[in-house]
């Protein structure tokens, strides 16, 4: 009986309808066996994770520290590699200065000499044999200089028309320019009032004596106490790249002459860059400005003046009066110092010009006058270099 009843209300029942079945947690990744959070914190801080950590942090902390050390390293290396480039620097300039020095003294023992100064007048043009014996003498005497400096190509005695010149570059007598190299000279200058005494080349003695002007890179030129003539010194461009073939600042390096004009010597690669300006030679600071000088002006032992002349921005003059009633007139400008006029005998202070570096001083001896030019004392917290590698 039971068993036809079971039958009726199976019968009865929808068809795919189930008994309802109660439901039960389902575990997750962040909960335990009966669904809890609690489970998911303890596989956090497993023994597992906690010796991949404790082995990660050391790595870490080592690598931290070698990155902070290559840093340190490394700037240290960049200062150590200023330092010796400045040092190469200096170096090369310390040879071109003492180059240029002894170069522009011999030129003002030439530019006095009693003799060169009678000859360049004319005085000798009637003696035939005392005018070849001072030609051959002076002659040699300019060949001795010539060896005794690398940095000298040839140096020349421009001399009037009808008088002849001397020269290293030629034994054969030639007839003076005078007149030509000082067109020439003015020619060149910004004023034409204006004579420099570094230039970098005169077309007019290349042509006269046939010189190749690639082979002089700079020219010093002066002229005598009469102006009768003019002392030329060639600067070699083969000597000042030798020079600069010696200074090495590393692979692909490159070093170089140039002057104000944009004349250029170089000597290296491609990837750095010495830049050495002359004028008269100097030193060219990228991003930098160039040495300031002290005007220093002395007589009889004593300092009378003290000139800073990164402070002068208009020109003026001042004169000096000597002991035995003799005067010298200096004339100050930004560029730099000169004895404009003086009523010394010799006129030497006068005719060395204008200096704007301290490789000589301007000298007056009959009025015991002496004019130098001393480098100022850089500012401590702003020190400036003597030369840039790029």
């Amino acid at each position: 009986m039971k068993t036809q009843i079971k039958e009726k209300e199976a019968r009865k029942r929808p068809a795919g309808r189930r008994p309802a079945q109660s439901k039960r947690p389902v575990p997750g990744k962040h909960s335990g066996p009966d669904g809890s959070a609690a489970s998911g914190t303890r596989r956090l801080f497993s023994l597992r994770n906690k010796i991949f950590v404790s082995f990660l942090l050391p790595i870490l902390f080592v690598v931290v520290i070698g990155i902070i050390s290559y840093n340190a390293a490394a700037g240290g290396l960049s200062e150590k590699f200023k330092d010796s480039s400045m040092q190469v620097s200096r170096m090369a300039m310390d040879y071109v200065d003492v180059s240029l020095a002894f170069i522009k003294g011999e030129a003002l023992q030439y530019m006095v000499d009693g003799g060169l100064v009678s000859y360049s007048l004319g005085s000798m043009e009637g003696d035939q044999i005392a005018k070849t014996n001072f030609l051959n003498d002076t002659r040699s005497g300019l060949v001795a200089i010539q060896h005794m400096n690398s940095m000298i190509h040839n140096i020349h005695i421009v001399t009037k028309k009808g008088i002849d010149m001397c020269s290293t570059s030629a034994a054969e007598r030639q007839d003076g320019i005078y007149e030509e190299y000082c067109a020439e000279i003015q020619a060149g200058s910004g004023d034409g009032r204006t004579i420099s005494q570094w230039a970098e080349g005169h077309e007019a003695l290349d042509g006269v004596l046939s010189l190749n002007a690639a082979d002089t890179f700079l020219v010093y030129q002066i002229p005598t106490n009469k102006k009768a003539a003019y002392i030329v010194v060639d600067i070699s461009s083969s000597a000042l790249y030798e020079r600069l073939g010696a200074i090495d600042f590393g692979e692909g390096s490159i070093c170089g002459f140039v002057t104000d004009s944009g004349k250029e010597l170089l000597a290296g690669g491609l990837a750095a860059l010495l830049v050495i300006c002359t004028s008269a030679l100097w030193l060219r600071q990228r991003g930098a400005q160039s040495a300031a000088y002290t005007a220093c002006v002395y007589q009889n032992g004593q300092l009378l003046h003290s000139i800073p002349l990164d402070q002068v921005t208009e020109s003026y003059r001042f004169t000096i009066e000597a002991d035995d009633g003799g005067y010298n007139i200096v004339e100050v400008s930004p560029a730099g110092i000169s004895i404009a006029q003086a009523d010394c005998p010799d006129q030497i202070c006068v005719l060395q010009g204008r200096i704007s570096d301290s490789l000589l001083p301007i000298t007056c001896l009959p009025h015991r006058l002496v004019i130098e030019l001393k480098p100022c004392a850089p500012a401590s917290t702003a020190p400036s270099p003597d030369a840039v590698a790029y």
